[in-house]
C-alpha cells in the first residue's frame, strides 16, 4: 500500500468542509487566549484607577504590569 504524498494530503484536507470538531477546537483554543489574556487587560484599567489612588511613581507602576509578564514567561516555561 503506497501512502500518499504530501501534497495529495494537502489537497485532501483542504478539500474536506469544516465539521463540528473544528470549529469546537477553535472555540476552546479561543476561549484559552481570552482567558489567558484577559489577567493583562484588567491589570492595566485597575492600574490606572489605583496608581492615582495609591500614588504609585512611574517606576512601580512599570514593575507591576512587568510582574505579570515575567510570570506569564516562567509560567509558559515550567
Amino acid at each position: 500500500m503506497t501512502q500518499p504524498a504530501c501534497d495529495d494530503l494537502l489537497e485532501h484536507f483542504d478539500r474536506r468542509p469544516l465539521n463540528a470538531r473544528y470549529w469546537t477546537s477553535f472555540a476552546i483554543i479561543a476561549a484559552i487566549a481570552v482567558m489567558d489574556f484577559a489577567d493583562f487587560f484588567f491589570i492595566g484599567f485597575i492600574l490606572s484607577v489605583i496608581g492615582r489612588e495609591w500614588q504609585l511613581t512611574y517606576w512601580q507602576s512599570a514593575a507591576i504590569l512587568y510582574g505579570g509578564g515575567i510570570g506569564s514567561i516562567v509560567a509558559a516555561l515550567l
